[in-house]
């Protein structure tokens, strides 16, 4: 905002949520794409926001200390001496779950805000010199009913991320973008540009940071600065504008990490993803800054062939050995009139993923933040659950090997734990749970194991943060399908109503098809693949497998037995070995509320005996467990109707 280039940078807000003649907005609803594109040349498209704690490595690391750390491991002695420290130290989802059973069984009104901080109030207080000390705010039902409609309004953008946003201050909004609607004045702008400057700076409060904690760190010593150190399980961002401060204890809580995927392309490609952006653009400049010139409509730019097929600027980007693949690659969209202007609504996205399902010949892999899918329900309309069923269906009818893994993340990642719970609800519908689940319509249709075609994953990472084991869940956040390696489909569109339907939030993907083929085995058999998405599966199972090198195990066929049993038993192998030394959760273990504390009270092998534990971990392969499908079976997931969540609409969550 001090640049003096600041003007080269505009910025339009949509929606606003107001209502006037002539135009459309959203209450529920919210922009998803996650778009970056130069020059109409070059385009990253993909699941990644362009926000704090989005950034990683493939290795997932928990603790991000340097030469702070201690890595040699606690003795038992010393271990009972420090029970608070054991206690801040255990993973974010055991405070998540029983936070849970807690409202679950508890007969009391509860309050659905209070944030997922851990309880021990000295060790959760943040304190700088001379404030006090920052503790859960606890609010009762009536003033929780005042404050209903606010809040689902601030929630219901960042219900797709798995992020509770702070209170927005809604009035300034508003005051804001009437004036740029009513006046077209340049001052008027001027005004804007400088009420975005005040807001972004630090306000008369100061901010509360971890005492001992160094907020600028040399940058040689550590990987996630400031507010790159998250765990949206632990707490949700605060005082954001101080980025370069932490906001949770790296010495206390482990990191956590964050899985996710995208793509870049040039080319026709390229400038059909800009092309969107650009309808987008000019829609949205004519509804709110149509008399600021300030603000200019955009206009496609025409390249010659030499110049669009230019591959040498894409590798000079990437900065990397390999040379750019050719394929072919179609935009699909989730629009309608209220995001981009369009008369009819359209859900190419999720037309693509149906007919890749359906034409899909081996296998299918998928990685997303979501998988809520259910068919013949009255509210949950997207069809990908039915594709899936279908298809699965008809290679057992046909006696065909067939196999679809998904990885989703263990926990939906909300800092609110009604909103776990309600989104966990509509996942274990999705997949086992009911008749109309998928699991049940395909025993009912004769596929008597349905994990014989499809699995479900999640990734968790362990590591010592000063002298004990520590483990997180790794938050999958991809929106990736891969279909025998000869196609994919990638962008920000999640499993769900809201990103699939079209009418409801906005999503932009690219469908790629290889065109150079190479040499592959499916099913046992020699088949030709696509040398893009063959590369792109092969390097991500080989990195939730712990694959270091090629030669330790081949992964060129995810349809053989042999592969496809390894690939669960490593998935099981792994949450066992967590479930003893951590106590992990969420578990198939636990199919009530009532029984979490008694789970999470036994003893851990990583207290009773840490050396133990330490090799019990050291045998642990990759990031991959197996997704506990009979997590909380018995219990009702639903958030209880005197909550916010439990009266927000349905549409919300699905």
């Amino acid at each position: 905002s001090k640049s003096p280039n600041k003007k080269n940078i505009k910025v339009i807000r949509h929606p606003d949520h107001r209502v006037l003649p002539g135009t459309e907005s959203s209450f529920l609803y919210s922009h998803h794409e996650k778009t970056l594109i130069i020059d109409q040349k070059v385009a990253f498209i993909g699941g990644i926001d362009l926000c704090w704690g989005r950034w990683d490595t493939d290795s997932h690391r928990l603790i991000d200390l340097s030469d702070e750390n201690i890595t040699e491991l606690k003795l038992p002695s010393e271990i009972d001496e420090q029970p608070e420290i054991e206690e801040k130290q255990q993973e974010s989802a055991v405070d998540t779950t029983e936070k849970m059973a807690e409202n679950a069984t508890n007969t009391k009104i509860d309050d659905s805000t209070t944030p997922l901080i851990k309880t021990n109030e000295k060790e959760s207080s943040f304190k700088s010199n001379g404030t006090n000390s920052v503790k859960p705010k606890v609010t009762d039902f009536k003033s929780e009913l005042n404050k209903n409609e606010r809040k689902i309004l601030a929630e219901e953008e960042a219900a797709q991320e798995g992020e509770v946003p702070h209170e927005k201050k809604w009035k300034k909004i508003f005051k804001r973008h009437r004036k740029a609607y009513d006046d077209d004045s340049s001052n008027e702008e001027e005004e804007m540009e400088e009420e975005e400057i005040r807001k972004s700076e630090p306000g008369d409060e100061k901010p509360k940071t971890i005492v001992g904690v160094t907020p600028v760190v040399d940058d040689k010593c550590r990987f996630f600065l400031g507010k790159d150190y998250s765990n949206s399980y632990e707490k949700d961002f605060e005082f954001i504008e101080k980025f370069d401060e932490d906001y949770i204890d790296r010495k206390v809580s482990p990191r956590m990490p964050w899985h996710d995927e995208a793509l870049v392309v040039s080319g026709e490609a390229a400038r059909d993803c800009a092309r969107h952006f650009i309808q987008r653009w000019n829609v949205h400049k004519a509804d709110k800054y149509r008399f600021i010139e300030s603000y200019p409509y955009l206009v496609p730019k025409s390249y010659s062939d030499e110049e669009l097929f230019d591959h040498s600027v894409l590798n000079s980007i990437l900065r990397e050995d390999r040379p750019a693949i050719c394929v072919d690659a179609q935009c699909v969209r989730s629009v309608s009139f209220w995001s981009c202007g369009t008369q009819t609504v359209e859900h190419s996205i999720q037309n693509a993923y149906i007919h890749m399902i359906d034409s899909a010949q081996h296998f299918i892999y998928i990685e997303n933040q979501f998988f809520i899918s259910i068919a013949q329900d009255a509210t949950i309309k997207n069809g990908i659950g039915d594709a899936l069923y279908r298809r699965i269906v008809r290679a057992c009818i046909n006696k065909e090997k067939f196999r679809v893994y998904v990885i989703i993340p263990l926990l939906p990642g909300f800092s609110n734990v009604n909103a776990v719970q309600a989104v966990l609800y509509f996942i274990m519908r999705s997949i086992n749970k009911g008749e109309t689940s998928l699991f049940e319509r395909l025993k009912q249709s004769g596929v008597i194991d349905p994990e014989e075609y499809i699995s479900f994953y999640g990734m968790r990472n362990w590591d010592i943060l000063m002298g004990s084991l520590v483990t997180e869940i790794i938050y999958v956040h991809s929106k990736l399908m891969i279909v025998d390696d000869r196609m994919c489909i990638c962008g920000s569109a999640n499993i769900n109503d809201r990103s699939l339907q079209g009418s409801r939030d906005s999503e932009f993907c690219l469908v790629v098809n290889d065109i150079e083929m190479i040499d592959s085995t499916l099913n046992g058999q020699t088949q030709k693949v696509g040398k893009f998405c063959s590369t792109w599966r092969k390097k991500l199972f080989r990195q939730i497998l712990g694959i270091k090198n090629e030669t330790d195990l081949n992964v060129d066929d995810p349809c053989s037995d042999e592969f496809y049993n390894y690939f669960r038993e490593t998935a099981r192998n792994n949450a066992q070995i967590y479930e003893e030394v951590f106590n992990t959760l969420p578990t198939n273990h636990i199919r009530l509320f009532t029984e979490v504390e008694k789970y999470t009270q036994r003893p851990k092998l990583k207290q009773t005996d840490p050396l133990a534990a330490h090799e019990k971990c050291k045998q642990i392969k990759g990031f991959l467990v197996e997704f506990p499908l009979q997590f909380l079976a018995d219990d009702v997931l639903m958030p209880k109707w005197n909550t916010s969540e439990g009266m927000a609409p349905i549409l919300l969550w699905t």
